[in-house]
């Protein structure tokens, strides 16, 4: 695109990458082009689409300040909310988008996995991943706080069943993930100090 000779000043040129800032592109400041990067925050499966498909989309932007608020105004006319970061903090927002996203399917997949395990059929067990993470979501969606949200074994310190979990779990990657996400999910409880430890203990214990 440096050698683009239709590039007039003023122009606006972007990107869409989550990870990557607008910088990649300030070759393009020397031919006079505004640069910026804007990223939607939604799983698009095809490599075209709809205009609509950006209604109520959360999209997040930073570059040139008049580039930004070109993409700014396109954006919301399309029904879009746009979220203005810092560059430096792109690779974390995307982080944080792709735990959100990409890494609900691994769960989900590991889940199905489970199930089948313990004897359900493929059918049953994507049906029951698939209402178990709906209706976390909803409680996701309707909390006040995101600790709100939590239920099952950790939230209420049954170090038990815990213990039974990581003994029945038998994938060393499946198991390494459980523990990961317990070790993750302790800071959002509300259990007394010691059980924490204990529960904390369990989970590193398992991986030695």
């Amino acid at each position: 695109m440096t050698h683009n000779h239709s590039l007039l000043p003023g122009h606006v040129i972007a990107h869409c990458s989550g990870v990557l800032g607008s910088e990649i592109l300030a070759p393009l400041r020397e031919q006079g082009g505004l640069v910026a990067s804007i990223h939607p925050l939604r799983a698009f499966r095809a490599h075209h689409v709809q205009i609509n498909a950006f209604k109520d989309c959360d999209c997040v932007v930073e570059g040139d300040p008049d580039a930004v608020l070109t993409l700014t105004t396109l954006f919301t006319q399309m029904g879009a909310h746009v979220i203005p970061i810092s560059a430096s903090k792109k690779a974390t927002y995307h982080a944080a988008a792709v735990m959100a996203s990409n890494y609900m399917v691994t769960l989900a997949s590991c889940a199905i996995a489970l199930f089948h395990e313990a004897g359900l059929s493929e059918a049953q067990a994507q049906n029951i991943t698939k209402d178990l993470m709906q209706s976390s979501l909803t409680h996701i969606r309707e909390a006040a706080h995101i600790n709100q949200a939590l239920t099952g074994p950790l939230s209420r310190g049954d170090l038990n069943t815990v213990t039974l979990h990581l003994e029945a779990i038998q994938s060393e990657s499946v198991n390494a993930l459980y523990r990961a996400a317990g070790l993750a999910t302790l800071p959002l409880t509300s259990l007394d100090e010691s059980m924490r430890i204990a529960l904390k203990n369990r989970f590193k214990l398992s991986s030695d």
